[in-house]
């Protein structure tokens, strides 16, 4: 990408120095169309930092869930167009068949009679019927047997379209259930991430600012390379990035020349190459910072320490390396008393106490106090979303597929009888686990309900009351409310009287215990204890 994109600027207008005025129409527009391109990279480089300053770069992380059910996605509509055409043809019909001969005795005449040519008359009439009956059960016969072979034709097709159809609806169910999988665990992954990243997580903060510099819109020859280490004690954010070598950066410019009021291209001066490309590298640097503080909503980010560079050819050992050549400390407080509309990049980068030579197109390495902690972050590849967390056996933040196994084995073990029938009615990782167990015992019977609410927060009295109300509308005998954190003592408060039972993260950790299985709830691992607290 990067050789092709230089290969389109430096072939521009060989013949630059060729006036407009000597050319036919047709050639001055050719040459208009060819300075269009650097005419757009120019106003590209102008308007590189000021283009991103009326943006707000942060991320609604709940536009990432995937909420489209698998009705609407593209392999339902190809299972669902391939059912649509396995259309049943008519069966087939015998057809028209000819009526059966019918036998009449024929008239005879008195002279027919006196002559004694009856029973002549009479064998030779029944010889010609007998004949027409054979010749219609031959027709009658071939009839029979062409329908016969037919329908015998049309049932092998029934049976094979009927196979078809389950085969396609057996897939359908396959890709069902993996889609929704699919989709609950990347909904799981986005709350989780979205509450890591609020309680300054590093693993998350890292992941959301990746994301967001992954949606800044660069030219396309830019480099992508961009990684990041955050302390959250110090709530320092490092940024490891590649910048444009400057041979990746088109040399060529649009002189106006003032003797023909004319344009054409012409090379940048080395000088003029250079204040260019200084130029370019402070406003990418600037443009990160005010993009990362910008995407910052939850003021993860009290400072952030930058580190610029570039691959170059080390011509003594023939190997690639990564220089850093121009590298920013800043606090959050600093950046933001700054007003990036009116300040010049260079001189911006040099308030800020930037470190880096004069001309950046030298490509001088330069000794900078920032590093990256624990990862050579130089080197490493725009990373993909990963699990924020280690998942486990912790019932906080386990596998939602996993956690609804877990607890329905609960019920069932505890309340499951011969009798009483658990039955699940409800499951998603916003609103919980419903289940109802129906008691068919004529004694002790009767129904009763279950929530399970997964949270790293004390449950409102809201969900008891909705709890307790479905008791009384089910006419039930009890509800029970299970619930990872605990209760906020408005609810056990309403629950006091009631038929309501409600088992915290403790107590269920103490069923399972009763039953051998070995889990733990661990809500620091889901959201920093700080966070939870408050």
């Amino acid at each position: 990408m990067q050789k092709e994109t230089k290969l389109v600027f430096t072939g521009l207008l060989d013949k630059s120095d060729q006036s407009l005025k000597d050319l036919t129409p047709n050639q001055v527009q050719s040459t208009v169309n060819r300075l269009d391109p650097v005419r757009k990279m120019q106003e590209e480089w102008q308007n590189l930092l000021t283009k991103s300053l009326d943006r707000d770069h942060s991320l609604d992380l709940e536009q990432l869930k995937n909420k489209e059910p698998f009705e609407l996605a593209p392999k339902y509509l190809e299972l669902k167009s391939r059912l649509d055409s396995l259309i049943i043809p008519a069966a087939p019909k015998m057809g028209f068949l000819p009526p059966k001969p019918i036998y009449k005795e024929p008239e005879i005449t008195f002279s027919q009679k006196i002559r004694l040519k009856k029973r002549k008359i009479l064998l030779a009439y029944e010889k010609d019927y007998d004949k027409k009956l054979e010749a219609w059960q031959k027709i009658i016969d071939r009839s029979e047997t062409a329908y016969k072979t037919k329908l015998a034709e049309y049932e092998k097709i029934l049976i094979r379209m009927s196979a078809e159809r389950e085969e396609i609806q057996e897939v359908i169910g396959k890709e069902a259930l993996e889609y929704e999988t699919e989709r609950l665990q990347k909904n799981e992954s986005t709350d989780i991430l979205q509450i890591n990243y609020h309680s300054k997580q590093a693993n998350a903060v890292e992941e959301y600012f990746q994301m967001v510099m992954q949606r800044s819109e660069y030219p396309d020859f830019f480099p992508r390379n961009i990684a990041f280490e955050y302390l959250p004690d110090t709530q320092t954010l490092y940024v490891s990035a590649e910048i444009p070598h400057p041979d990746q950066i088109p040399n060529k410019k649009i002189n106006a020349r003032s003797n023909d009021n004319q344009e054409d291209l012409a090379a940048y001066e080395t000088e003029e190459f250079s204040l260019l490309y200084n130029d370019i590298i402070y406003k990418i640097i600037l443009r990160t910072f005010y993009e990362i503080i910008s995407a910052d909503k939850s003021d993860t980010v009290g400072s952030i320490g930058y580190n610029g560079w570039v691959r170059v050819l080390n011509k003594g050992n023939g190997r690639y390396e990564n220089i850093c050549i121009a590298s920013l400390f800043a606090t959050r407080a600093e950046f933001e008393d700054i007003n990036l509309h009116l300040i010049d990049p260079a001189s911006c980068f040099r308030y800020l106490k930037g470190i880096s030579s004069a001309r950046l197109s030298d490509l001088i390495q330069v000794e900078t106090p920032i590093s990256i902690p624990h990862k050579n972050a130089a080197v490493l590849a725009v990373k993909k979303l990963l699990e924020p967390l280690d998942r486990g056996n912790n019932l906080a933040n386990m596998n939602w597929h996993d956690f609804e196994k877990n607890l329905i084995d609960l019920l069932q073990w505890e309340f499951g009888t011969e009798t009483n029938e658990i039955k699940l009615i409800h499951s998603s990782l916003e609103t919980g686990i419903e289940a109802i167990a129906t008691d068919s015992d004529p004694y002790r019977g009767g129904k009763s309900i279950f929530h399970i609410k997964r949270s790293i927060k004390p449950i409102p009295v809201s969900a008891v009351r909705e709890l307790f109300g479905q008791v009384m509308h089910e006419g039930a005998k009890n509800g029970i409310l299970f619930t990872t954190a605990d209760f906020s003592p408005e609810t056990y408060e309403f629950a006091k009287n009631k038929p309501l039972s409600l088992i915290n993260g403790i107590g269920l950790l103490s069923l399972f215990q009763k039953y051998g299985i070995k889990l733990r709830i661990n809500l620091r691992e889901a959201i920093s204890l700080e966070s939870w607290l408050s």
